[in-house]
């Protein structure tokens, strides 16, 4: 499957988006209101009758028995692990690593300053104290939160911080001439993660007590290598959609990334297991279908494209806005209109806005930095 338009990458990365919408504004919010008022500072509120599609995540959630949020943070990772061999190409180390934060870090800290600030005000106004200090924002901004034991500021963090482990893991292997979308590059860090989840499994939590940094450093390590196989995934289903493998190797490898993710997350997260399964199982068929599938070019198909598109325009600022700030938002404009539909809309129009203006400044800002760097103009 020789190709190089990766258009449906942005179709998926917009779906992703929504996914997540749908699970913090119309599942947390309006189902687990006490959760969304903790996180942003304010008193649980009694919602009236909302709209359908703020139910949706909801929906998803009763009927299918799935996550929406697991299933668009299951796409984003997926999508790493597809882009990798983009990000590494004709890069050194260092300069891939450089590149990686460029387009990480500035974007996500002046997305948790602003949304520092409206909890802040969040706080104030509902008579909250605010428990931001100093050392939880540098954990939070420096993505190294769980090294620290230190508390989540906007409720998506983790996921940025698994990203920048596998990054991590990137760079080691490119320092030593190797690159991570390599069929054995991908086996040893699979390997790696069965035998590390393995021996940690009922060993790691009876250092609670005696060996808290060693406990934390456990299973901070533990939690980042159980997602390390399916972001990997990614990878594989790129060297298939460039034609690199064909396509017997390429379910074998497909049906292998699954169960040894299967695996870490059965040691791991037993409790979460069915949920993850099904959710991350589901979108990896969305992805390879997708990767297939050449939509007919229509009006109504046309639209869904651009709008998609638009949406994955700002997913990252969105992404990182609209958890904790969004309740906030949420909260504040429902206690003034009392219409929740009303202050869905114009919550969403805020963020949407707000995330656009940090795109246009700040992410291609930084993408011109990155292309400066590769020596482009």
């Amino acid at each position: 499957m020789k190709a190089n338009n990766y258009s449906f990458i942005n179709g998926l990365r917009g779906i992703a988006t929504l996914l997540v919408m749908f699970c913090h504004w119309g599942m947390i919010f309006t189902n687990n209101n006490e959760i969304s008022a903790e996180l942003g500072y304010f008193h649980p509120v009694q919602l009236g009758k909302v709209p359908f599609i703020t139910l949706f995540g909801y929906a998803i959630k009763s009927y299918l028995g799935m996550d929406p949020g697991m299933m668009g943070v299951a796409l984003f990772f997926l999508i790493s692990g597809f882009l990798i061999k983009s990000s590494l190409s004709n890069r050194t180390w260092s300069k891939f690593i450089i590149t990686r934060i460029l387009r990480i870090y500035p974007l996500y800290i002046i997305c948790l300053i602003i949304t520092c600030i409206v909890l802040y005000f969040s706080a104030h106004i509902n008579g909250i104290p605010f428990r931001v200090d100093f050392f939880t924002f540098i954990a939070n901004a420096s993505l190294t939160r769980l090294w620290f034991w230190a508390g989540g500021i906007d409720g998506v963090v983790w996921t940025l911080e698994i990203e920048m482990f596998f990054y991590l893991i990137a760079c080691i292997l490119l320092y030593y001439g190797k690159k991570i979308y390599e069929i054995k590059a991908i086996i040893a860090v699979d390997f790696l993660s069965v035998v590390y989840i393995y021996i940690i499994h009922g060993f790691y939590e009876g250092l609670l007590d005696k060996y808290f940094y060693l406990y934390k450093t456990l299973f901070t390590v533990g939690h980042y290598m159980v997602f390390m196989p399916f972001i990997l995934l990614g990878a594989i289903c790129r060297l298939r959609f460039e034609g690199e493998i064909d396509k017997k190797r390429f379910f074998s490898l497909l049906f292998v990334q699954l169960a040894v993710f299967a695996i870490d997350i059965h040691y791991f997260y037993p409790m979460n297991f069915t949920g993850y399964i099904a959710s991350y199982f589901l979108m990896t068929a969305v992805f390879v279908i997708s990767m297939y599938v050449k939509s007919k070019q229509n009006v109504i198909v046309n639209a869904i494209k651009r709008f998609l598109e638009g949406v994955a325009q700002i997913s990252f600022p969105f992404y990182a806005l609209h958890g904790a700030a969004g309740y906030a938002v949420l909260a504040y404009l429902y206690s003034r209109l009392n219409h929740f539909k009303l202050s869905f809309i114009i919550a969403l129009v805020l963020f949407v806005l707000c995330s656009y203006l940090v795109h246009i400044t700040v992410e291609r800002f930084t993408r011109k930095l990155q292309r400066i760097m590769d020596g482009k103009t």
